[in-house]
């Protein structure tokens, strides 16, 4: 199996690298278009528009639309499933629209005694599998590391799984998958065994 990982810019890229070469994936960094990949991986950390505009000037935004139009397995990783999103409160850039509606800002009504973003550290993520297949379950319902201060807080619909987690008192939704695309806002590559597990059932489980 060819995976590439497309290089929308942030510095997870090495993280996300060592981790799959630690679950016995080895992929290719992707910067610009050019060969085709089974299997197509896109994390990144830092600001939303910035993100989008790299990966529009580098003409790899048109290598991801195909390769989802294609029903081929797609990752997106912490920016990489912001951005799958329409768009996002962090900037005026539109996304892959895979997901409708906007990530937005957390903690906007956080009282005085409530955490203000960004959201870092360890959150729990209980995940639920909507449509039958046994693709996941309650092993994998734990704690992930996170950082970040945008969220999708619309349940992800449709989809085949949902990953829910709380911000205060405030649902978000951190982790989808529908069809052949996946979206995990937490860092996978930084969960520890637990992370490193949930990332090689992804790829595992989509790559069929």
């Amino acid at each position: 199996m060819k995976v590439g990982i497309v290089t929308c810019g942030g510095s997870n890229v090495t993280s996300v690298v060592n981790a799959l070469s630690h679950i016995g994936v080895e992929p290719i960094l992707i910067t610009r278009p050019g060969a085709d990949y089974d299997f197509l991986i896109m994390p990144g950390v830092g600001a939303y528009d910035s993100g989008i505009q790299r990966i529009r000037s580098s003409g790899l935004s048109e290598v991801i639309q195909e390769h989802i139009a294609r029903k081929k397995p797609f990752v997106g990783i912490c920016l990489g499933m912001q951005m799958l999103s329409m768009g996002s409160d962090e900037g005026t850039e539109t996304g892959f629209g895979v997901l409708e509606g906007q990530f937005v800002l957390l903690g906007k009504d956080a009282g005085s005694d409530e955490r203000l973003p960004p959201n870092i550290g360890y959150n729990y993520v209980d995940f639920a599998t909507i449509n039958d297949g046994g693709f996941m379950g309650c092993d994998f319902n734990g704690y992930y590391y996170f950082l970040h201060s945008y969220a999708y807080t619309r349940k992800p619909e449709p989809a085949d799984i949902v990953g829910e987690a709380r911000f205060n008192t405030e649902v978000f939704y951190p982790f989808f998958v529908r069809d052949n695309i996946c979206g995990i806002q937490f860092h996978p590559e930084r969960s520890g065994r637990r992370g490193l597990a949930l990332l090689s059932h992804v790829i595992k489980s989509m790559a069929g």
